[in-house]
Parts: structure tokens; sequence; C-alpha cells
């Protein structure tokens, strides 16, 4: 039993039912009743339970491709229920980050570990060069989002905070024009008439007016009529008239109900993935996701190679550009120089394993620039078969021998020559 205020003969009513008395704020259902919804205090649940799992895994057994996996499926996955509910504090969303963030970038010991890739870009969709994982923030508001559709397609409900940006992904199909807004709401094909015309709109007498104040249906025609504080000048009539015809040339019907859709899902209605698409950033970039992330290769060789790809393993050259001064040289040939394309596709022993591979399938090749775009060309012309397959798996495999070389050579200055990488290469 819960009281609220001041209740008489509280306990001789809880002895009665047969029930305890406690007080808010409470947890029912996994849920926080009479706290602030702003609150931090009500995510604590939520970050001792992620931090309760890390603990639980041996972190130094894992390889970068299973830490994410797990941090899609469990991580990312645990706040996912307060998300849909409460608008999520900067500071919460920075700290559950920052435990994926060191998660994923962690290892043995205790000493500082480099994160490769900024968070950001982690984030970012497979084809544009990321790794898949939720943004905390964008996905609070996607799921949030649902409130917002609701408030679209019920007419009693109260809230309408984040409406206008939120209205950008709908499509308005007007009826007789009762709960769509004339002015703020996107039912032209020009967008919102307030940003189509914003002259008229502040020379409007109502500018919170619903689409049915101006719209006239008899005899089955739609006719318009505007209401201006003042009688139209001279130099607005031509103005007044291009806006005439975009609402005539407007799909309204003038009858029946209003109805909303969700532009990137027709006929679906609202989707929380095609809204939290919608939110998240373009980095600018498009990469070969598919033969990066599809070939049939262990998780850790694929995620070294999007590592490679991005241009993020600590080569020299990255070493140097984090300030970590090392000697500037490529532990393969001994030139100086040691960057990324260098060391996996042009330095010249590497240069002599590549060729051995392309002349055991009779291939002429021209190397690339750099690895993104070797990747980029790499997956055509062999067909849909095992040969396929093992042709997809060549760059990840001689990406990854490479880089084991190299830093056998760099760490326990243990050194194979040309003709036993080869070997290790094609040996079955």
């Amino acid at each position: 039993m819960v009281p609220v205020g001041h209740v008489l003969n509280i306990d001789m009513l809880a002895d009665i039912l047969g029930c305890n008395i406690t007080h808010l704020p409470m947890s029912y259902l996994g849920l926080p009743l009479g706290a602030k919804f702003k609150s931090k205090q009500i995510w604590d649940p939520i970050l001792e339970k992620m931090e309760r799992k890390l603990a639980g895994w041996q972190r130094m057994y894992l390889s970068k491709g299973g830490r994410v996996t797990l941090i899609k499926s469990t991580l990312s996955s645990l706040p996912t229920y307060f998300l849909s509910l409460f608008p999520i504090p900067v500071s919460v969303a920075a700290r559950i980050d920052t435990i994926q963030r060191n998660f994923l970038w962690g290892g043995m010991g205790e000493g500082k570990k480099f994160h490769l890739m900024n968070w950001s870009q982690v984030c970012q969709p497979l084809h544009l060069g990321g790794l898949g994982i939720r943004n905390v923030r964008l996905f609070n508001k996607a799921l949030l989002g649902k409130w917002l559709w609701r408030f679209g397609n019920e007419r009693e409900t109260l809230w309408r905070q984040d409406w206008v940006h939120f209205a950008r992904y709908l499509r308005f199909e007007v009826g007789d024009g009762t709960r769509i807004k004339f002015w703020t709401d996107p039912w032209c094909e020009s967008g919102p008439l307030k940003e189509a015309f914003p002259e008229l709109y502040n020379i409007s007498r109502d500018k919170e007016a619903w689409v049915a104040d101006h719209l006239d249906y008899q005899n089955e025609v739609v006719t318009w009529s505007l209401n201006f504080i003042h009688p139209a000048h001279d130099w607005e009539l031509e103005m007044i008239s291009s806006f005439m015809d975009v609402l005539y040339h407007s799909s309204v019907k003038g009858w029946g109900p209003d109805k909303v859709w969700w532009q990137r899902a027709s006929g679906k209605g609202f989707q929380v993935k095609f809204f939290y698409k919608a939110l998240l950033p373009s980095s600018g970039i498009s990469v070969p996701w598919k033969i990066m992330w599809k070939t049939k290769v262990p998780p850790r060789v694929r995620f070294f190679v999007w590592t490679a790809a991005m241009d993020r393993i600590l080569t020299v050259q990255n070493l140097r550009r984090r300030h970590v001064m090392v000697i500037d040289w490529c532990y393969m040939c001994k030139a100086s120089g040691e960057s990324t394309d260098h060391l996996l596709l042009h330095c010249p022993i590497v240069y002599d394993l590549w060729s051995c591979i392309f002349s055991l399938f009779g291939v002429q090749w021209v190397m690339p620039k750099g690895v993104l775009e070797l990747l980029a060309c790499w997956g055509e012309g062999r067909g849909k078969s095992k040969i396929q397959d093992l042709w997809n798996s060549i760059p990840h495999g001689i990406f990854w021998v490479l880089w084991w070389e190299r830093n056998t050579r760099a760490f326990e200055g243990k050194e194979r020559s040309v003709l036993e990488l080869k070997w290790f290469l094609i040996e079955p």
C-alpha cells in the first residue's frame, strides 16, 4: 500500500488488507514510480546491470569481433525498455557510451588502450563505414517517436513536444482538414506552408489555424478562403497567386477523416528503425561493407579488415599521429614510411605475396592506391561458387597474415622469409 499525502489510520487499513506500507518513489514492474522522469537516479539500475554483465564476461579472452557481437546483442539492448519511456539525460547517455566504448577497445592489462575510431563513426551503419552499434541518444528519440506518432493519429492526446521536427518525416492525407494544421504541418508537396511562404505566414490572422478553417467543400468541389491581417498589396499579389496554385494542386479530398502516413515505410505505419535511420547523421562516406562483413572468415579478422580499411590500425604512421615516439620505418621491407596502404599493399615484400596469389588464379591485377579501393573492386567476376567465397576471403587472409608477421617482427624479433609466408598462405 502506497499512501499519497496524509492518510488517516493507514496502519489499520494495511492490517485489514494484509499488505505492507511503502512510500514513493518505488519500483513497480521494473519501472520507477513517483520519481522525476528526468532524474538521473532512475537510470542507476540500468547502469549497474550493464556493469554486472561486464564483470561476468572474461574480457581478456574476447576478440574484437566477439565484443561487437556482445555489445549489439546484450549491452545496447539492456536500456531499451527505459529508452522507450523516458528521455535519457545527457550524462547517462555519455556514461552508457563510455561503458560500451571501453569494452570495445579494452584488452588485457590496465594500461591505456587506443580507441582506434571515434564513437560517432562506430555508430554508423555498416555501409557507411561503421559497426552498426546504436547511438543511445538517437535511439532514445526514435523510440519516443511512437508517442508523437500517436499524437498525430489520436485526437485526444496531449503531448506535442518535438512534434514540428517529427512531422518532417510524415505524409499527411487531408480529408476534412479538422486534424491538420494549415501552416505548420507538411500536407502540401512543397512542405509546411509556413516555410514555403514565410511572408504570407507573417500576415496571416490565425497562425494556428486548421486546414478546415480555410477549406470549403460543396458539391464535391474544394475551394479555399484566406484570412490576412490586411488586404493584399500590389507587390504581394504574385506571391498570393503562387500560394493559391499550391493549394489547388494539392490532393485534398474535402471529406472523410484526415490520415497520417510514415514517409519511409509506406503502408506500415511508424517504425522505430526507420525513424532512427532518419535521425542518424550521415558520415559522408560509403564503404564496400558486404565484402568486409559478409566474407566467411572469423569475426576478429573481419573487425581487423574494417579498421584497416578505415586506416585505423596502429602502424608506425598512425602511432606517430597519436604522438607516440617510434622509429619511422617499415618492419617488413626496412624502408621508411610504414602506412596502412604501404604495409598491406605496396611494400615490396607484400607485393611479392600478392603477385603469388594472383598468379595462382591467373589474374592480371593493378594494385589500387588504398585498402578501401582494393576491397571496393575485389568482389566481382568469380561467379557464385566456392571459388567466389575463396576469392572474397583472400584480402582478409593476406591482411591478417601480414599484420601478424609485422607484429611478430616488431615485438618478438622473429622473422619469416617470403617463401615461408607464401607457403603459410596457400597451405591447406
